[in-house]
């Protein structure tokens, strides 16, 4: 993320300019400070901060996503993605895909395999899925990116598993119970009452 604050200063009436960009390796960004030096500004992605003796005024803002603030699969998670796709979607899993153009390229910042299941006349369901949030506006370390790969290609290869246990037997997929109790998948859940009840669990 790149922003851009132009701030004005109410003491002296100096506009400060303080800026934040994500492609600085996540260092802290250093105060800017008015000519009077009542005014101390330290920029964010989404706002700034500033020493509380100052009276700022906020002239404009301007905000950048960046095509460094988003992970992109490689060819390694693209090909293992397809194949848990291809099995999701022939257990009546949909696919979510949220992109938006940087710079010309489209990236995706949300993606997510989601199947639900009502029962009792739409009184209770059951939803299974699998979610990723791909975008961060403090940018990725490339420490981050081998890490964060790690886990993707965890959980999908989890997701895969449990997916051909279910072309097996696919009763498992709207079986609360088993889902809550199962100790052979890594699966989370939640539960909450609306109307009857609905059941989340996630991967």
């Amino acid at each position: 993320m790149h922003s851009e604050y132009k701030i004005k200063c109410l003491d002296c009436g100096d506009i400060i300019t303080a800026i934040y960009d994500s492609r600085e390796k996540r260092k802290i960004m250093n105060y800017v400070e008015c000519s009077c030096g009542k005014l101390s500004v330290q920029p964010d992605y989404h706002s700034y901060n500033y020493d509380k003796k100052g009276k700022p005024k906020t002239i404009s803002s301007v905000y950048q996503n960046l095509i460094e603030d988003y992970f992109i699969f490689d060819e390694e998670l693209d090909k293992l993605y397809a194949e848990v796709k291809e099995v999701a979607e022939s257990l009546g899993f949909e696919e979510y895909r949220r992109t938006e153009d940087i710079d010309g390229k489209e990236v995706c910042y949300h993606l997510e395999l989601e199947k639900d299941n009502y029962f009792h006349r739409d009184l209770e369901s059951l939803n299974i899925s699998l979610k990723f949030s791909l975008r961060d506006c403090n940018g990725w370390s490339q420490e981050e990116i081998i890490n964060t790969k790690k886990r993707i290609v965890c959980r999908l290869k989890e997701f895969k598993r449990f997916l051909e246990t279910a072309k097996k037997d696919d009763s498992i997929l709207s079986n609360a119970d088993y889902l809550w109790n199962t100790s052979e998948f890594n699966v989370e859940g939640d539960r909450k009452q609306v109307k009857l009840y609905d059941y989340k669990f996630w991967f």
